[in-house]
Order: structure tokens, then C-alpha cells, then sequence
């Protein structure tokens, strides 16, 4: 699959719905499950915005001690996959 072909298929949204997804990562009151939901929803955006707000979040994140390098591991995966 080329580059092109990636970029065709990403999810394009608003600037106020990244807003909103940015504001869902740092919203503690969430579940953690509503919180990540935010994070596959930015690895499907892509692009230089998705992976600023991942990384301004990504300390807000709920790492449980017996999961944290598994949920570590996946969101650099993500990062990976939005370069």
C-alpha cells in the first residue's frame, strides 16, 4: 500500500471535533475505555495534529501498574503508524 493510498483512507474531521476528541484524552472523569476510544480515533485521523495532541495527553493517560506496557507499547505503535 502506498502513501497515497493511506492518506485517501484517513479520517477527516473538523478542527472542533479534534477539539473535542483532545478534550475527551484529558477529561479524567471518563472511563479509561472512552478515553483510549479517543486515541484509535486519532491513529485513524493522522497527521502532525493527531500525534500533538496524543503526546500533550499521553501523561493524562490511566496506566494500570499490571497493563502499563502493554498500553505503553500501543500508543507508540500508534505514533509509528501516523510518521
Amino acid at each position: 500500500m502506498t502513501g497515497d493510498v493511506e492518506e485517501e483512507h484517513r479520517l477527516q474531521v473538523s478542527p472542533e471535533e479534534l477539539k473535542v476528541i483532545r478534550e475527551t484524552l484529558l477529561d479524567r472523569s471518563l472511563t479509561m475505555a472512552q478515553r483510549y476510544r479517543s486515541v484509535f480515533t486519532l491513529r485513524n485521523i493522522g497527521g502532525d495534529e493527531a500525534i500533538s495532541i496524543l503526546a500533550e495527553c499521553m501523561p493524562c493517560l490511566p496506566l494500570c501498574a499490571h497493563r502499563r506496557s502493554n498500553q505503553i507499547a500501543n500508543i507508540f505503535v500508534i505514533f509509528i503508524n501516523l510518521l
